[in-house]
């Protein structure tokens, strides 16, 4: 039986007006519940909120969804702070029966224990009209499932339409869909809920289901594409949060945007060992006892970073020629660079293990990155003004750059036009990994071909040749050196860019020119 049958059998099974109570919720569900006696039928005759709420739960228990034992209809949550309103999610399932006992012994008037806030596994939020949905899910569904504490618990909202919206949060984040391509890039909180898109009814993930996703993201020796979730805008705030708040203690030997690039290139390449089939899991993890008291990694948390840069620097020969950080051999041991780096390194592992950055809905992360750490002031001192996504999408799609032409942004930035070229090129070929070689970018400050370089890693490849350079007195040469000599008419013809008197410094063309307007 799967849950449209169970719809229609509860239907049929239970009709006209009744009284739908907690004695109904244990003699036909057998869960528990605090609900006050209501009717099956509003005063206009249609379903009631109550009606819709039993049968969606009687339905769920039918086809054996999740255990009877572990289910509270209308758990009451008190608010912290005095005169405050409690929470009232419609449905809590609970990790196992030991929750049980727990509540028993509790006052039902102090704070809800700490205990029981770990066994939250589900909340679930019912409304008798659709139209309700957002309040429901942005604050009643969201607010409920904050009380969990851990780093994951589950929602599940559902109404009078067949369709429901299944929902997850990852310890203090947003809530944002369970499934990952229903989300939305948006500026709000609904706009990336994309509650048009529903989700069937008969996707709703089993008990089992939601119990091995927590397990399996447990085990951090075991993480793949299967297992993690692409980056969004709450892993880059994430991140914000740790440099903000540990950044002066850790006393890094440079700036921090070296590391980050870096760190995340090395993410990238592990993640296209196990896209390319060399390995079944990623390697950059670390686990909770690889983490030592003072905050620094055992060998074989540095054997395993070792091995993996040793791999990427193959792939990546522009980003790990000068690496910020390495180890090295000492006797049997590795020795990192810089002790209180490899703090820092160990962090942003930490961030990201859970995460995977090639399988990733956002195309926006060259916006975030900027907007996250580039500072206003050098941004207007710099007059730096980048061009928001969606417009540099559309002149892309203009331009309708191919696979055999080479693209240059002179004044490149943050590669935002070589970003969203790459993958307008290979739009449909972007699992195949392929490299961005075709693409050269060049400016003049060394921070933004940083973030530059992070950008075109975190948007496919980071193979593109972008250079520190005044593109206009400057130029990229046949060779592929960068000529010493300035590039005005006393040395170069204006009509083709060839070199008057050595043909070895003529200029490299390309086919596609396009940089910032209005100056592109």
């Amino acid at each position: 039986m799967n849950m449209i049958e169970a719809y229609k059998q509860f239907d049929e099974k239970f009709t006209g007006i009744f009284t739908i109570d907690k004695e109904w919720y244990k003699i036909n569900c057998g869960v528990y519940s605090n609900n006050k006696p209501e009717n099956s039928l509003n005063k206009s005759g249609k379903y009631s909120e109550e009606y819709i709420r039993a049968r969606f739960i009687w339905s769920i228990i039918k086809v054996k969804k999740y255990p009877k034992e572990n289910i509270f209809v209308e758990f009451n949550i008190p608010k912290g702070s005095e005169g405050s309103k409690s929470l009232d999610p419609d449905v809590v399932v609970f990790k196992d029966d030991s929750w049980i006992n727990i509540y028993d012994n509790w006052d039902k008037t102090s704070a809800l224990p700490e205990e029981l806030r770990k066994l939250m596994l589900v909340a679930m939020e019912a409304k008798s009209n659709h139209k309700r949905v957002e309040n429901a899910l942005t604050k009643q569904l969201s607010d409920a499932m904050g009380s969990y504490i851990g780093e994951q618990i589950f929602g599940i909202y559902f109404d009078d339409l067949v369709d429901v919206i299944l929902v997850k949060k990852e310890g203090t984040n947003s809530i944002k869909r369970y499934n990952p391509s229903k989300i939305l890039d948006g500026e709000t909180l609904i706009e990336k809920l994309n509650i048009t898109n529903r989700d069937n009814i008969e996707s709703i993930p089993s008990f089992e289901d939601y119990i091995n996703n927590i397990i399996v993201k447990d085990n951090v020796s075991k993480l793949n594409f299967e297992t993690n979730d692409g980056i969004d805008e709450d892993t880059f705030s994430n991140l914000l949060s740790f440099i903000n708040r540990d950044i002066d203690r850790i006393s890094l030997s440079r700036n921090e945007q070296d590391f980050i690039v870096e760190f995340l290139t090395l993410k990238v390449a592990d993640e296209k060992e196990v896209k390319r089939g060399k390995k079944k899991y990623f390697d950059f993890y670390i686990e909770k006892h690889e983490k030592k008291e003072d905050g620094f990694g055992s060998q074989s948390f540095r054997k395993r970073i070792y091995d993996l840069y040793e791999r990427a620097k193959k792939e990546y020969k522009t980003i790990f020629t000068h690496p910020a950080f390495w180890y090295t051999n000492k006797g049997a041991d590795l020795i990192p660079s810089v002790a209180n780096d490899e703090i820092f390194l160990i962090g942003i592992v930490e961030l990201f293990q859970k995460k995977s950055i090639l399988d990733t809905q956002n195309t926006n992360f060259n916006q975030i990155i900027f907007n996250n750490f580039g500072s206003s002031v050098e941004k207007a001192k710099e007059k730096q003004f980048f061009t928001p996504v969606p417009i540099v999408d559309s002149i892309i799609k203009m331009v309708n750059p191919q696979k055999n032409e080479t693209i240059c942004d002179p004044c490149s930035g943050i590669c935002d036009f070589l970003a969203m070229a790459f993958r307008h090129v290979y739009k449909n070929e972007l699992e195949n990994l392929p490299s961005a070689d075709m693409l050269y970018g060049f400016d003049i400050d060394q921070k933004i071909m940083k973030l530059a370089e992070l950008n075109l890693v975190l948007n496919g490849d980071g193979n593109a040749e972008i250079k520190i350079m005044d593109s206009l007195s400057n130029k990229l040469l046949d060779d592929g050196t960068y000529n010493d000599v300035k590039f005005d008419v006393n040395n170069y013809y204006k009509d083709d860019w060839t070199h008057k008197n050595d043909k070895q410094r003529n200029v490299k063309q390309y086919n596609v020119i396009v940089t910032n307007p209005p100056f592109g």
